[in-house]
């Protein structure tokens, strides 16, 4: 059976200037609505992306994911797609991630956003929450945590 060109068993992992088909996992969860959902993750290091592609589709193998490298980048990309969820790396080139989610804010989306960042320190949460994320997940990523993160935005 196919669904938007692509065959059962397979998705696409999508990146600002390519494309990745990749064999996925049967999964026994009822994802329901999560199924129809898009995460626009803003991450930098490719190795990152890949590990966060990994952790998502271990549990939510039917989510769009879509990356992007820096704030800018993902600035850009949401004018051009509606996504439902953003995780965002704090320590990006060209346009951070504190740039960034301040921009989407002034812009007046309410779009769940969560930071992704090495910064383990009880302020750089704080730093986060003040610069308008709704959320904070230190790496290395707790996978318990991602999953948490996108049940409570995506359910």
């Amino acid at each position: 059976m196919e669904k938007d060109g692509l065959s059962e068993g397979k998705y696409k992992l999508k990146y600002k200037h390519e494309e990745v088909s990749m064999e996925k996992k049967e999964s026994k969860i009822n994802l329901g609505k999560i199924s129809e959902r898009a995460i626009l993750i803003a991450e930098d290091n490719r190795q990152n992306q890949r590990v966060i592609q990994i952790l998502i589709n271990q549990k939510y193998p039917l989510l769009e994911l879509f990356f992007v490298s820096n704030g800018k980048e993902l600035l850009e990309e949401m004018d051009q797609q509606e996504y439902d969820l953003i995780l965002l790396d704090i320590g990006m080139p060209v346009m951070d991630g504190y740039q960034a989610v301040r921009k989407i804010r002034e812009n007046g989306s309410d779009i769940p956003v969560v930071a992704l960042t090495a910064n383990a320190m009880g302020e750089d949460e704080q730093k986060c929450l003040e610069a308008g994320c709704d959320g904070y997940i230190s790496k290395p990523i707790d996978v318990k945590k991602l999953h948490s993160v996108i049940d409570r935005y995506l359910a």
